[in-house]
């Protein structure tokens, strides 16, 4: 049964766009079908769900299986409201005619994640990226690389609506930390217990990246702010610093495809040491 009183449930959604909002709504905001889908192939549970009352009288395929995976789970608030408050929560995006709250996942565990060896690359972590659109891409990222785990030192929430989007769904099949920036010694201490070595990525200053050694030990790859790279305090606590050649002319790749060659590279040498052994 879908409820038709709107108002309430679109405050609750409405206040999940901030951090602070997030814990009064209890959930972090989902918005269309694709995001909602992979939250609940990830086993999430959404608490609310609101749909415009136009999709659930004639739902398309794709939605109508979506709405029998959402009627089967128990403990939900479904919630019928005008195509035109639907697209004002989501300021007019397309993605489909449909919003959710889902609880966030739990934070990475720092120690349980380092532990994961049979991974190339043990944490990708973005140290004081502002924006939530790069932080989001960067969790994709980091799942599509092998990661076991992604931190946000410092810099733009995880769960913030862009990044979730950006990630796409990305963040519930990834275990993710924000953690703040004074923080920053409690990764180097979990990396140094784990024998984990702490690899910044820099434009120019460190060895080529195929050349960095790090004794065998896996990395943590560590990418710095859009303006200005890793600063320097988190410059300090890195083991090894490496730099990606670049065409003349040319500063800077983007934090993004940084993190992606970087990510590709320890792939490769796990692949390389997988056919010695």
């Amino acid at each position: 049964m879908w409820d038709t009183d709107w108002r309430g449930a679109a405050s609750q959604y409405q206040r999940a766009m901030s951090p602070r909002g997030r814990e009064v709504a209890g959930g972090i905001p989902l918005e269309g079908f694709r995001l909602i889908e992979r939250a609940v192939a990830a086993g999430h549970t959404p608490t609310l769900v609101i749909a415009a009352a136009t999709l659930l009288a004639d739902p398309p395929a794709r939605f109508a299986r979506l709405l029998r995976r959402l009627e089967a789970l128990p403990g939900m608030t479904r919630v019928a409201a005008p195509a035109d408050v639907i697209a004002e929560l989501v300021e007019g995006r397309t993605f489909g005619d449909v919003v959710a709250l889902v609880p966030a996942p739990p934070p990475l565990a720092l120690d349980e994640a380092l532990a994961q060896a049979h991974r190339p690359v043990a944490l990708l972590v973005a140290a004081e990226i502002q924006d939530p659109g790069n932080t989001g891409a960067l969790v994709r990222t980091a799942l599509a690389g092998g990661a076991a785990g992604f931190v946000a030192l410092g810099g733009a929430d995880p769960f913030h609506p862009k990044a979730i989007r950006t990630s796409m769904g990305s963040i519930f099949k990834l275990p993710v930390l924000h953690l703040p920036l004074e923080d920053a010694a409690v990764l180097r201490s979990a990396c140094g217990r784990a024998g984990v070595a702490l690899i910044g990525l820099v434009t120019s200053g460190g060895a080529p990246l195929w050349e960095v050694r790090v004794d065998e030990r896996r990395p943590a790859l560590v990418v710095g702010g859009e303006a200005f790279g890793l600063s320097p305090p988190v410059r300090g606590l890195m083991d090894a610093l490496g730099t990606i050649p670049m065409a003349e002319q040319v500063d800077s790749f983007s934090v993004n495809a940084a993190a992606s060659i970087a990510l590709y590279e320890w792939r490769r040498r796990a692949g390389i040491a997988a056919a010695k052994g």
